[in-house]
């Protein structure tokens, strides 16, 4: 049997587990790790919320005069549900606060089905129980395509933002299985999300955050947009993951990538592997410095007495950290911030910016350190 037509029948097989799928089903620990990952996402919206990014999102949608009963997190009033899945996916990776999937080295999963489940799910008056079982199954789709992404895309010639791609997909998961589709409308949901899938991955040269907050917006936005059509009984090719032509062909030229999305489905849940940030960066940064605050206090180093830093981190980290511009991703700015103050929280790394520098309120010391970091591979 040829590898093309292993793949083949991938996505049907992936809804049908989908929509089966019940919450009486799941063991306890996917269940316990769902109401971890909406209690750590919304806190991340509301967070995210003041934030001149997500502000401009918000005013945008309001400014179209969308009514409907579906909350923006942290504004008043309310909009239609496709309004705040946009506004309040924004809000999800509105930084670099929100939970990663830890297999997928720090994908950035929760942010696709959370803020679709919670927006269509009050719009349609559901339980705690179906948006979380929503959550669980969105998150499963998410975290298995991040973690093919993140092994098979080329991080330097077809380099694109596997996030924003994979969130498409998982926000009409969770949405298509909150509004009830069966497993043809499923596909066609997952065929009609992907084909609104972008991700360019230029967001090193971004000063600020709009590049990754908009993209995660727009793809919670057309995965409602997708769940939404589909239930309406709009068609659409219904094998997007399988073969030629379809999702893995066209963003990693390997079309027989697609059954390992279904590997031990019901046995391994992707949700189970949600990593919790301990400070409000990047994935790559987390290790560095929680190393670097343990040798400052074991050794009561006081900031005039750092001459250098040196940090070493994976090649994947590298390829990102050291040239972003925007203070809670670059490596530089994060570690200066930390060693000038002994601490690094939400508030400094989101203060006015001068482009390319570190965020206003940083004394001289911490410009100083940050001439003097230095990064190895």
């Amino acid at each position: 049997m040829s590898n093309e037509m292993i793949a083949n029948g991938v996505t049907e097989k992936l809804a049908a587990w989908l929509v089966a799928h019940r919450w009486e089903q799941m063991p306890e620990a996917a269940k316990a790790k769902a109401v971890e990952v909406v209690f750590d996402s919304v806190g991340a919206m509301t967070a995210c919320s003041t934030l001149p990014e997500v502000k401009a999102i918000v005013g945008l949608m309001n400014e179209q005069g969308a009514h409907g009963d579906c909350t923006i997190i942290g504004h008043k009033g309310s909009t239609s549900v496709i309004n705040a899945a946009m506004c309040n996916g924004g809000m999800a990776h509105g930084n670099e606060v929100d939970p990663v999937h830890a297999t997928s080295v720090g994908g950035h999963v929760a942010a696709g089905p959370v803020p679709s489940a919670l927006a269509i799910g009050e719009s349609i008056g559901a339980s705690g129980q179906d948006v979380l079982r929503a959550v669980v199954l969105g998150y499963e789709v998410g975290g298995r395509l991040m973690t093919i992404f993140y092994r098979e895309r080329d991080y330097t010639k077809r380099r694109f933002y596997h996030t924003a791609v994979a969130a498409n997909i998982s926000s009409a998961v969770s949405a298509g299985i909150l509004l009830g589709l069966d497993t043809q409308a499923m596909q066609v949901a997952m065929c009609l999300a992907t084909y609104q899938a972008a991700g360019p991955d230029n967001m090193t040269k971004d000063p600020v955050h709009m590049g990754k907050t908009f993209q995660v917006a727009a793809a919670n936005r057309n995965g409602v947009t997708a769940a939404l059509l589909a239930h309406k009984g709009c068609y659409a090719p219904t094998d997007i993951l399988d073969g030629t032509h379809g999702l893995f062909d066209a963003y990693l030229n390997n079309p027989e990538a697609g059954p390992e999305l279904l590997d031990k489905l019901g046995d391994y849940y992707s949700i189970t592997d949600v990593m919790h940030k301990r400070y409000s960066a990047g994935t790559p940064n987390q290790t560095y410095l929680g190393a670097l605050f343990r040798l400052l206090k074991d050794n009561a180093i006081k900031p005039e007495q750092i001459e250098q830093i040196e940090i070493q981190m994976p090649t994947r980290g590298v390829k990102r950290v050291p040239t972003t511009r925007h203070a809670s991703i670059s490596a530089l700015k994060v570690s200066a911030i930390a060693a000038a103050t002994g601490k690094l929280d939400f508030y400094q790394l989101h203060g006015p910016q001068a482009d390319g520098h570190l965020p206003h309120g940083i004394d001289p010391l911490g410009h100083r350190l940050h001439r003097k970091l230095h990064q190895f591979i």
